[in-house]
């Protein structure tokens, strides 16, 4: 997908619920970090993003990747001081 032209976090005080994306084609993705065991297919330290369309409400597609703060311990990493 091409670079966004503007992005708006939707949030409460103390969470980030999502983020809707506008691109330059127009479209309209809304941005949901997921934690269900199920789409991270058990593997602790990934990372997964849905995608979905505003104008349909269905998923447009998935994003899964490592967590580059997560160490071997288990743990999300935390800095140290």
């Amino acid at each position: 997908m091409t670079a966004t032209l503007e992005k708006k976090q939707l949030r409460c005080r103390s969470k980030l619920h999502g983020i809707i994306k506008l691109y330059p084609n127009g479209r309209r993705l809304l941005e949901v970090h997921c934690k269900n065991k199920l789409c991270v297919d058990r593997h602790s330290g990934i990372v997964v993003l849905h995608y979905f369309d505003l104008e349909t409400g269905e998923l447009d597609h998935t994003n899964r990747f490592r967590d580059p703060n997560y160490n071997n311990a288990g743990q999300a990493g935390k800095s140290k001081g």
